[in-house]
């Protein structure tokens, strides 16, 4: 069992799994990721990577997956937050198709 705290703030973030140790987090990115920036000539992505690098910043993995990746592929989704959480895998070989 992999204890994790969900949407906890972490400034100036709020990741949608959080683990103090090891450190690590874990950004599920749909829809709402895709709206217009703050300033109009921020991109989404620019705002993503200065989360990102925040998080970084304090010492925390992150683990960034997009919700259509999260929803269609969840053993890969799952098998890299267990090795960001440097936990052994939970899934066997025949497990994952």
């Amino acid at each position: 069992m992999l204890a994790v705290w969900r949407q906890r703030p972490v400034d100036p973030s709020v990741p949608d799994l959080l683990r103090a140790e090891p450190p690590f987090a874990v950004a599920v990115d749909g829809p709402i990721n895709d709206r217009p920036a703050d300033p109009p000539t921020r991109r989404p992505a620019d705002y993503d990577a200065t989360r990102t690098a925040s998080l970084r910043g304090l010492g925390y993995h992150v683990l960034r997956r997009s919700s259509d990746t999260a929803l269609t592929d969840l053993p890969m989704t799952l098998a890299g937050i267990t090795a960001a959480a440097r936990l052994p895998s939970v899934w066997h070989d025949a497990d994952v198709g």
